[in-house]
């Protein structure tokens, strides 16, 4: 997983933004618990927009590992530091996204019949019943939830068929995320 801190810098003021953003990663963020060849800093250049930039923090293995970095972020540290980055940011720019990231060989994620790529979410689909489906979208109102299914067959990195996502907890173990749940802010 990687989790992206995404700010828009003020006009004139992008190179001071990302100068401290690199501090906080090599002070703040280091403090809570991340190594410094975790980080990369990124500028919008061509495509996006120019005043972009993105704090960017690879090779976490859950949302747990997630929240135990956002938790042990060193408080009084962080305010110190964001009273200089303030002036430096548009108001309400700054939030944390939390991606995925899967590598691309050959057969990592497919299993092939005859050709047909096969769902990795087709053994638990006989745990959900009764999907009812929005007229204006694919994702499910409600769902009547069979409370009898086997969790082991819950694997960390699929989407239920009513939208929700399977995750790994601090501890490893699978964690259902609901639409609209949000992660803890420090």
């Amino acid at each position: 997983m990687a989790a992206r801190w995404r700010v828009e810098a003020r006009f004139g003021k992008k190179a001071d933004a990302s100068r401290l953003l690199k501090r906080w990663a090599r002070t703040v963020g280091v403090a809570a618990g991340v190594s410094r060849d975790r980080f990369s800093v990124c500028s919008g250049y061509v495509g996006g927009k120019e005043s972009a930039l993105e704090l960017r923090v690879d090779g976490f293995r859950s949302l747990g590992e997630v929240d135990a970095f956002l938790c042990g972020v060193p408080r009084r540290e962080h305010v110190e530091w964001a009273r200089e980055f303030a002036a430096c940011v548009v108001d309400g720019s700054p939030e944390w996204i939390v991606f995925g990231v899967e590598g691309v060989d050959d057969a990592a994620d497919e299993e092939h019949d005859g050709g047909a790529v096969q769902d990795r979410n087709v053994g638990l689909v006989g745990a959900m019943t009764n999907a009812v489906v929005s007229p204006k979208s694919d994702v499910p109102v409600s769902v009547e939830v069979d409370l009898d299914f086997d969790e082991a067959a819950l694997v960390p990195g699929t989407t239920l068929p009513d939208g929700r996502i399977v995750v790994e907890d601090w501890k490893g173990d699978p964690m259902v995320i609901n639409p609209g749940d949000r992660m803890p802010r420090f």
